[in-house]
């Protein structure tokens, strides 16, 4: 007998298949999630959406001996391994933090705090070190510590005595895993056995979703502000950038659709509209940059046999050259790879400690392995898409063929998918058709280059190679940059007014978003004496200064110069972007009245900087405005 189920009922079940499908597959956010230390098995997220950018917080601690009596004050966060009990160290279950070898050899070995995503392992290869500590070996990067989709993939940061680390990410369509890994290595077997009997305590993960709208205000280039008698002339460098968190879609800059009228400026509690804009071709944008080095083995070989020139000294010498050129406002993160991948600089600017010229001297201290060159590009890849910033880029160096796992391009390929617009630049350094898989290694170089909109280049030689990479100096920089300009409120006589801290805001649709700047200002109130430096009038002791008495047309300065100040006089010229034009006075003055005539030729109408130099040191500086 055939039978059939009421309408009601058939309702009644769509509805729940509806309810508990949709409660899967949109899942609400903020979510809070458990990592357990003592258990090992990996923890998931909902499902996070495709193109959506969230947020994830790791707070909490975590023991790795239990029977701590206060296991809260004592071991490991997302991020670190910050303290170990000294019965530990005793009984050489740790190391000290360094040893002295006989006579005065001293050995490193893992001070604290310890990054979870350390390459270093220890015992070093050092035979007496070796001998006393023979019951462990730390290898944080594959046996210990916090991990995101299996990998320390939480972004190295400062250890925090709050133990709270975040970062931003955007959503693939898929569940994010979270698991603490712990181990030790087993003596008789020599085999990595697991360790989470004797661990307490669990982890924290918070992910929140950000709004749905994705425009951000960002910092494209240095600030500058000139003063005048009314009104100081302040340009910020700015892009209003939509699709920001989305690597699916390049990032737009609204201003160059005229949304200027929209920009509002908070300085020193008044609020200014902007008075014009200029997006010219000279002002770069932003740049997000992952330089990617390979550091095998193989680096230590020449280039080729005519040239005797050593790989890895010319993929130093050429870095270095490069990341000297990049702009002071680009962030950069550099990646090195051999048997394993490190993050060797964070997202950082390039003088930010480590310095990427340090970092550069670095990698090419430490030459061994072989190549995970795919793994190296999976991990910049996944640091570089969520970046936000007018342009992201990838420039990747290797000299040999990919021989550690993952073995199949397509893992690159698949990466690239997910990426959106962030093009790859390869170097393939010194390679010889003649050897086994080096033609199949170029074809696949070439295909990742290919998907990714970016660029395949082979090199031979050292000045070849320099050539490569300033040639993507100019490629790798962005045009999506304007200049927003505000009249404010002009520098203040009574008072040392050298920085200013503002709120820049965008209006759109009663949506609004904002932007915390910091800039230079033209202010300073200098004196002059033996050792010149800023004066707040209400502390300083009375001095005898330089008196700017008059300026002339901008063609000539008036001067009384003290006694204690005569000697070499210089004035230097400088541009709104703080390049120097040049010097424009240099002349040796007793103390009086000085009239200082300035000499230059074709001055364009606009504003500039004036710097006053006695004996080599400022003691001055002031605005100038050319009007014909």
């Amino acid at each position: 007998m055939k039978t059939t189920l009421s309408s009601v009922w058939i309702r009644v079940l769509c509805c729940l298949a509806i309810l508990f499908n949709g409660s899967m597959l949109m899942a609400q956010f903020p979510e809070t999630i458990s990592v357990p230390s003592f258990t090992g098995k990996p923890v998931q997220s909902s499902v996070l959406k495709p193109g959506v950018r969230y947020k994830v917080t790791v707070s909490g601690t975590y023991s790795m001996w239990k029977w701590l009596p206060n296991i809260d004050s004592i071991g490991v966060d997302a991020n670190y391994i910050y303290d170990v009990p000294r019965s530990e160290i005793d009984a050489m279950r740790w190391p000290e933090e360094q040893y002295i070898i006989y006579p005065l050899d001293t050995v490193i070995s893992l001070p604290l705090p310890q990054w979870v995503g350390s390459e270093t392992i220890f015992p070093p290869n050092n035979p007496i070190i070796s001998i006393l500590f023979p019951l462990y070996k730390f290898d944080f990067r594959k046996h210990m510590g916090f991990r995101i989709d299996g990998s320390p993939m939480l972004p190295r940061q400062s250890y925090n005595p709050n133990n709270i680390y975040s970062y931003v990410t955007v959503g693939l369509g898929k569940a994010l895993t979270f698991q603490i890994l712990d181990s030790v290595i087993s003596v008789v077997s020599g085999r990595t056995l697991p360790a989470y009997l004797d661990n307490a305590g669990h982890l924290t993960v918070r992910i929140e979703q950000t709004q749905p709208d994705s425009i951000y205000v960002d910092e494209c280039g240095d600030h500058f502000a000139i003063d005048s008698a009314k009104y100081m002339k302040l340009g910020l460098n700015i892009a209003l950038l939509r699709n920001a968190f989305d690597p699916a879609s390049k990032p737009y800059n609204l201003l160059k659709k005229g949304e200027f009228n929209k920009i509002g400026l908070l300085d020193r509690g008044i609020f200014y509209c902007a008075d014009s804009m200029s997006c010219s071709s000279e002002v770069k944008g932003s740049l997000a940059l992952s330089m990617v080095f390979d550091r095998s083995g193989s680096m230590l070989f020449d280039i080729n046999q005519n040239t005797g020139e050593i790989r890895a000294d010319a993929a130093k010498s050429a870095g270095i050259g490069f990341v000297n050129k990049l702009s002071d406002s680009n962030k950069l993160s550099i990646i090195s790879f051999a048997d394993a991948v490190s993050v060797d600089k964070d997202w950082s600017t390039k003088n930010a400690n480590p310095t990427a010229i340090n970092t550069i001297n670095n990698i090419y201290s430490r030459v061994n392995g072989r190549t995970a060159f795919y793994a190296a590009l999976i991990q910049a890849i996944n640091r570089t898409k969520t970046q936000t910033t007018t342009k992201k880029a990838i420039i990747a160096l290797t000299d040999g063929v990919n021989n550690i796992e993952p073995l199949d391009v397509k893992a690159v390929y698949n990466e690239i998918s997910t990426s959106g617009t962030l093009p790859i630049y390869i170097v393939a350094l010194g390679f010889d058709l003649t050897e086994p898989g080096m033609q199949a290694a170029i074809e696949n170089m070439k295909e990742i280059a290919k998907r990714s909109n970016g660029k395949f280049f082979t090199v031979q030689d050292s000045a070849e190679l320099i050539k490569v990479y300033d040639t993507l100096s100019t490629e790798v920089n962005s045009e999506e940059c304007c200049t927003v300009y505000f009249n404010v409120s002009p520098c203040d006589s009574t008072k040392s007014d050298t920085v200013r801290t503002a709120t820049v805001y965008y209006i759109d649709n009663g949506n609004v978003k904002t932007k915390d700047i910091t800039y230079k200002t033209p202010c300073k109130k200098l004196l002059a004496g033996m050792r010149m430096r800023d004066i707040d009038p209400s502390q300083a002791a009375p001095q005898k200064p330089i008196h700017i008495l008059k300026i002339t047309n901008a063609r000539q300065f008036a001067l009384s110069v003290p006694q204690h100040a005569k000697g070499l006089i210089t004035i230097e010229l400088y541009d709104p972007n703080g390049m120097l034009i040049g010097e424009v006075y240099r002349n040796n003055h007793n103390a009086g009245k000085q009239e200082l005539p300035l000499k230059f030729k074709g001055m364009e109408k606009g504003f500039y900087r004036a710097v006053i130099r006695v004996n080599g040191e400022m003691i001055h500086q002031l605005p100038m405005e050319v009007i014909q």
